[in-house]
């Protein structure tokens, strides 16, 4: 799978985007590694304020405590997400439409296609609240 992340402050504007491979057993499954992923780097450059988006409506449910049909591996990668989202001071998921980020789709086919290792673009600041928009694709052999 190929995911590709966009970083916007809160006012929404651009600072930062990456791509990322993994491996996913389904397309659940890769949304669900892309909500970790996401949650699990903006702690790592120490961002305090997290609001992520996906279009991946099972996962909100699940990490809002609503109730969800989600395979236990999906299950198991969201309780890794609740525990990251604990070291920050906000953090909202949010659903959106999967027609509303053709910049991470772009990103995400990128990352399908060309390389393996992530690629992030510019530097972002350390005190911004984040947002992640990301759009997963699974390379099917």
């Amino acid at each position: 799978m190929g995911l590709g992340l966009i970083l916007r402050n809160s006012n929404g504007n651009f600072l930062n985007a990456g791509t990322n491979s993994d491996y996913a057993a389904s397309s659940e499954e890769a949304e669900c590694k892309g909500i970790l992923y996401a949650t699990q780097w903006g702690a790592e450059k120490g961002v305090t304020h997290l609001e992520l988006e996906t279009d991946c409506k099972g996962a909100v449910d699940y990490l809002m405590g609503k109730p969800s049909n989600l395979s236990w591996r999906s299950s198991n990668i969201l309780k890794e997400v609740a525990l990251a989202s604990q070291l920050y001071e906000h953090h909202h998921i949010s659903f959106c439409k999967r027609t509303g980020n053709s910049a991470a789709h772009l990103l995400a086919h990128h990352a399908n296609l060309s390389s393996v290792l992530p690629v992030l673009f510019h530097p972002i600041s350390s005190q911004s609240l984040l947002r992640f928009c990301f759009w997963r694709t699974l390379m099917i052999f």
